[in-house]
């Protein structure tokens, strides 16, 4: 009996883990379309600034004239 004890702990805690894990990872969806625009304006602000300092590090490296 003391084994079937030990082994429901750790079931119940990958259960509950397991729940967690789906509700965490479960889709989320704007609340209106100012929100979908405001999170497209800062995905793209967000891209911009990564391609800009992308580019920059880039040209460190290079010589001019070569």
């Amino acid at each position: 009996m003391s084994a079937i004890a030990w082994w429901i702990v750790p079931a119940v805690a990958t259960l509950a883990a397991m729940a967690w894990a789906r509700w965490a990872a479960r889709p989320r969806r704007p609340q209106g379309v100012t929100e979908s625009v405001e999170h497209y304006r800062r995905v793209r602000a967000a891209m911009a600034q990564t391609s800009a300092r992308s580019r920059s590090t880039a040209n460190r490296g290079r010589r001019r004239g070569a």
